[in-house]
């Protein structure tokens, strides 16, 4: 739901409770080593560091500063220097208080709200346990009323849908006042939090949003939180993890024998339900969205005077029903075969199937990918905590700026018999 705020304080007392285990009284000294993915990006980032205390900020610094750049013998070489109290640490340590009064602690936004709206939740969960349903909707109604912080949003989708399945269990009948409250409330969340796809979904059969509640297909929406995962499985806290993916594909695309695999990946880091065929008659890679999605045949050891033939035409032609076949996640998605060449002519035969491809020039697909790696790169850039939606929403936003959601895609690319010259002979 993007509502990290309600965790926020939650982690902060979480760590702040690891962190002074063994320092229980003044004269207690200890080394915290930080591990695990998530938790070292989440102590490496400045953003999060605001609300802890002056000391431990000043203390966070060192650590990073301390951890960069160096080998193992080195950190080794620190801890001793620690444990043994020598002069070295002193002077360090010295450092460390000093620097602790150029930060200032700054609470977490929105704790007044959140704090307010406690008596209304509790009465809500209290009203459905006595199933009195229009005692929960109200409870729900007030808490919504409550939540206006921009980073609240999310949080006050849920307690929208709350309300609106509060309101479902007291339609008598269709069209009654009960059944247009749930329908307002359902687009009501909807409206506060357009880039939660389960939100999507559940407009889809209980009730039709206005027209500006949505501002991307579905298929954006769900890249777009699929990209999401992708990144903050690369780590946040540097940018290693994602150079060297970015390496590889580029890399990859480069070279005709490593071409699919890197396309897949290409397609992985886009976002994209990604796979990629494995017999002699199997599709190359496909990228798959929730409704629509492309499968590509390649052919990426053609050269630019090569005839491009009618079998191969045909096989291509055929690689959507093989999806729809072999594949689950292509059940129900509307996937289109792109042709991905050097070649620029077909041979007579080839017309008909020619008809139901897109055309993709070799060169111009590794172009794009190009630009496509750096705008990922752009956005993990900016990537705040997991689920912000305002994040969700600029990234969506870019994605169809830069023409890398599968609609842009399509509408780009022409159809494979207008865009080759076709031997008529």
């Amino acid at each position: 739901m993007g509502a990290s705020a309600l965790l926020n304080e939650r982690m902060q007392t979480r760590i702040l409770q690891a962190a002074g285990r063994c320092t229980r009284a003044l004269q207690d000294r200890s080394a915290v080593f930080i591990t695990g993915g998530e938790l070292v990006d989440y102590l490496t980032n400045e953003k999060n560091w605001r609300h802890f205390h002056p000391e431990l900020q000043a203390e966070l610094a060192f650590g990073v500063l301390q951890s960069k750049g160096v080998e193992a013998a080195d950190l080794m070489e620190h801890f001793r220097s620690f444990f043994a109290n020598d002069d070295a640490w002193e002077e360090a340590n010295s450092d460390i208080v000093d620097d602790a009064s150029n930060h200032q602690q700054e609470p977490f936004p929105a704790m007044d709200e959140l704090e307010a709206v406690v008596p209304y939740e509790v009465g809500y969960q209290k009203a459905l346990w006595g199933e009195n349903y229009e005692h929960a909707l109200a409870e729900a109604r007030t808490v919504v009323s409550k939540l206006n912080a921009p980073s609240l949003s999310g949080y006050r989708a849920l307690w929208h849908y709350l309300a609106g399945s509060a309101a479902q269990k007291l339609i008598a009948e269709a069209g009654d006042q009960y059944d247009k409250t749930a329908r307002e409330q359902f687009a009501a969340a909807l409206s506060a939090a357009p880039n939660v796809s389960w939100l999507v979904q559940l407009m889809r059969g209980e009730a039709v949003p206005s027209a500006s509640a949505v501002t991307h297909s579905v298929d954006v929406i769900f890249q777009v939180e699929r990209l999401e995962g992708v990144l903050l499985a690369l780590g946040t806290a540097d940018d290693k993890k994602f150079e060297k993916r970015a390496k590889h594909i580029l890399e990859g695309l480069a070279e005709p024998t490593t071409f699919e695999e890197a396309q897949r990946q290409l397609g992985e880091l886009l976002g994209f339900v990604a796979g990629n065929g494995k017999g002699d008659a199997d599709p190359d890679p496909w990228w798959l969205g929730d409704t629509k999605g492309i499968v590509f045949e390649d052919h990426a050891k053609g050269v630019a005077t090569t005839v491009f033939g009618a079998n191969k035409a045909k096989q291509a032609a055929g690689h959507p029903a093989w999806l729809d076949e072999y594949c689950p996640e292509a059940d129900g998605v509307d996937v289109t075969a792109v042709l991905v060449t050097p070649c620029t002519t077909a041979g007579k035969g080839a017309k008909p199937a020619l008809k139901e491809l897109r055309y993709w020039a070799l060169d111009d697909f590794r172009t794009w990918a190009k630009q496509a790696v750096n705008t990922v790169r752009g956005l993990k850039a900016s990537l705040p905590q997991e689920g912000d939606l305002i994040w969700r929403q600029e990234t969506a936003d870019k994605l169809a700026e830069e023409g890398l959601t599968l609609n842009a895609i399509l509408d780009m690319l022409p159809v494979a018999v207008d865009a080759m010259t076709i031997q008529q002979n």
